[in-house]
């Protein structure tokens, strides 16, 4: 196998309220749009166990077939020679590509009324037009835009106000809808959008309080709104165990507060 190769493809422009002659409250204000393409050949991959399965059962292939591992004996529910394991080792071999746009609005601006401080807001949209890995030569394409950890549509705005003593500020994302994994739905009889988790959207905010030069003291809370993470499907690659969702996607522990004190450098 060789190593990974990649090739991309950025292009974007910024644009300014300065530059078109706005003046005032927004003249600060900015907009950032880009494209981008990116694709690796030689990718380290694990080829999706349904492929693995159609590899030897319907093409006869010994390497496929030698990553599937069957029963020995019957246990209470499954029969001896029923399917254990179907291993998925990682190798070079694989094409990933994905492209969208990212777009970031931000805007700040001196204010009087927090003793000469500062209000601002900052907003970052992503969009993924595809997403895909090819996981073998002659594999389908496994799609993962729009699949649960890979929305197509993704949404961050945060808003603060601080001067010198104090920062206050809150943070928002937004996930949008996603399905589940079209190579894994096998042992369910429906297809690539049949089976989707909604949308989702998380509030932070945090408090900093600064004493003198040396320290500050923070208080704040996750998940404000104690908004709760979907239910994903038993059995699938997504569902992490003893969580009954895609735990590193969405929140697991709704709301809950903090506080501490930091050293300032």
């Amino acid at each position: 196998m060789r190593e990974e190769d990649s090739k991309s493809f950025t292009a974007g422009a910024v644009l300014t309220a300065s530059e078109f002659g706005v003046g005032g409250l927004f003249s600060r204000l900015t907009l950032s749009v880009d494209y981008f393409n990116i694709k690796i050949d030689n990718t380290i991959t694990a080829a999706p166990r349904a492929f693995t399965l159609s590899q030897c059962y319907e093409q006869g292939n010994a390497a496929s077939c030698a990553l599937i591992t069957r029963r020995p004996t019957a246990t209470a529910n499954e029969s001896a020679g029923s399917i254990e394991f179907i291993n998925a080792p990682g190798i070079n071999g694989g094409t990933l590509l994905t492209d969208g746009i990212d777009t970031v609005l931000s805007w700040s601006t001196p204010v009087s009324f927090v003793d000469g401080g500062t209000i601002g807001a900052r907003a970052s949209y992503t969009h993924v037009f595809r997403g895909y890995l090819v996981p073998l030569p002659g594999a389908a394409r496994d799609n993962f835009a729009g699949e649960i950890g890979g929305a197509k549509d993704r949404f961050t705005a945060s808003a603060f106000v601080s001067n010198d003593d104090f920062r206050l500020n809150f943070t928002g994302t937004f996930i949008g809808k996603s399905y589940e994994d079209d190579l894994s739905l096998a042992g369910y009889d429906v297809g690539r959008f049949d089976v989707s988790v909604p949308s989702r959207f998380y509030l932070d905010t945090q408090l900093t309080i600064r004493s003198g030069r040396a320290f500050e003291f923070y208080v704040g809370a996750d998940n404000l709104l104690d908004t709760r993470a979907p239910n994903i499907l038993s059995g699938s690659p997504f569902n992490v165990t003893g969580t009954d969702t895609a735990a590193g996607v969405y929140d697991v522990f709704g709301r809950r507060f903090y506080s501490g004190a930091r050293l300032r450098f």
